[in-house]
């Protein structure tokens, strides 16, 4: 059975990648990827029923009933379960309020099908896998062996990419790779966590040479997407990468000579970078508000989502409605830019809009609470290389979020949890409100021991 439920982890890591395999039972959407959580979910059960029945023996012969998984924990920290229960209140909530309105999905029925559609897909069943990653962490599967199993399961849209580029397949108009998706953005949305993870790989691993190709061959169709704000986000999750693995030397000669060494070499690869665009007609409209650019066309999404705010400030307009109602609220900001928009290309705005205010809240308290508990169990010097790994994953999830939805699809979603409860499932002492007040300051500290605050 434990053999089973590793498999059954890892088709599901292989499958989250491409979202639009599913198959249709009576007139429900179930996807592939949703096929492997629920045989992990069983396999996990079984397999708990048999571990606590072997446990139970062992306590009635030896008497004692104390084992090294004792400082595990069983659960989430309480916060963490709360948080979660009011996302999925406000997304619920936002729901309801929605399509009680005609005047906001003009066919309610067909909205509401929808929308609990993305409750399913986006929020329950990825919830439910990185739950089933959270209980089977340091238990079962060691968190180094999962993570280098989520690394592997991005090589297929990586090399399916790369070819699709070579064969002159897969790309926009102005030659961007989209590979299997249906932009650029969304391909290096993907990329982006197996970077991190890869480079973590590389740097931390004594076989370097079996880490460096990984890490070139899920960076090359990164590069290939022409995404600036993918590659701003790779780049600072990959300098925080640098400067916490020059904090954790003992010798402070070595941490600084690390620091300004890492420097160096980051503004010199983005200097490298920005040098090989320059004179592109993207890179040079970038900015042009008058232009067809990228940027403009986020100024006018984000003004129209910053009038559907105004109109539904507390319930939003429900989740997959955003692009009918972009449609409508478009005609306040012209010229008409962009007619296609199913996402308001910022992930808290999303938040706002398709869940309410209360999904928002509940997001933005889950990943400060995410923050703290990780930074708390940096302190105890186990997988610090690990944990410095998952937050740079989520720094490069919210950076690149400030100009596209780093959530709201499906294998984003699963992305999004896998890391999150990855990060809450290393042995830890429990956390309650009002212990280690001022984490930011702490931060702060920690990264920067020698600056006086």
């Amino acid at each position: 059975m434990k053999n089973f439920l590793f498999l059954s982890i890892t088709a599901t890591l292989f499958l989250l990648h491409f979202e639009g395999e599913r198959v249709v039972l009576f007139g429900v959407p179930i996807y592939f990827v949703e096929i492997g959580v629920t045989a992990s979910a069983v396999a996990l059960l079984f397999l708990q029923k048999k571990r606590c029945t072997q446990k139970s023996t062992a306590q009635q012969i030896e008497g004692s009933g104390q084992g090294e998984q004792l400082n595990i924990p069983s659960h989430p920290p309480g916060p963490i379960r709360w948080g979660i229960f009011f996302l999925l209140f406000g997304i619920a909530s936002s729901t309801l309020a929605a399509f009680s309105s005609h005047s906001i999905c003009p066919f309610p029925h067909e909205g509401l099908l929808r929308a609990l559609g993305i409750l399913k897909s986006w929020f329950l069943f990825p919830i439910l896998f990185g739950w089933i990653l959270f209980r089977v962490s340091d238990r079962h599967f060691s968190l180094e062996k999962l993570l280098f199993v989520f690394i592997v399961s991005f090589l297929p849209i990586s090399i399916l990419s790369s070819l699709m580029w070579l064969f002159g397949r897969g790309m926009t108009y102005d030659g961007r790779l989209e590979g299997i998706f249906n932009s650029p953005n969304a391909l290096a949305m993907h990329l982006e966590p197996a970077i991190v993870l890869s480079w973590c790989f590389f740097r931390a691993s004594k076989r370097s040479f079996l880490a460096a190709p990984l890490f070139a061959l899920l960076s090359f169709p990164l590069l290939l997407t022409r995404s600036y704000s993918a590659w701003i986000a790779v780049f600072i999750a990959l300098f925080f990468l640098e400067i916490a693995r020059a904090r954790n030397m003992q010798s402070q000669s070595k941490i600084a000579r690390t620091k300004r060494k890492s420097v160096f070499l980051f503004l010199l690869f983005g200097t490298i970078v920005a040098f090989s665009q320059w004179g592109s007609p993207r890179f040079e409209h970038f900015f042009d508000p008058a232009s067809r650019s990228s940027f403009a066309s986020r100024l006018m999404i984000w003004k129209s989502a910053g009038k559907m705010i105004a109109d539904s400030p507390l319930f939003g307009i429900g989740p997959g409605n955003f692009q009918s109602c972009y449609l409508s609220y478009q005609r306040y900001f012209p010229p008409y830019l962009e007619w296609s928009a199913p996402e308001p290309h910022n992930i808290f705005l999303a938040f706002w809009l398709e869940s309410g205010i209360m999904g928002l809240l509940a997001c933005c308290f889950l990943l400060f609470w995410w923050f703290r508990t990780v930074f708390q169990r940096t302190q105890e010097k186990k997988n610090l290389s690990v944990l410095a790994a998952l937050m740079a994953i989520m720094i490069a999830t919210l950076v690149h979020g400030l100009f596209d939805t780093t959530y709201w699809h499906l294998g984003l979603s699963y992305i999004f949890w896998t890391v999150f409860f990855l990060g809450l499932s290393t042995p830890c002492a429990r956390l309650r409100f009002g212990e280690d007040a001022g984490a930011f300051y702490k931060f702060i500290r920690y990264i920067f021991p020698s600056r006086r605050l």
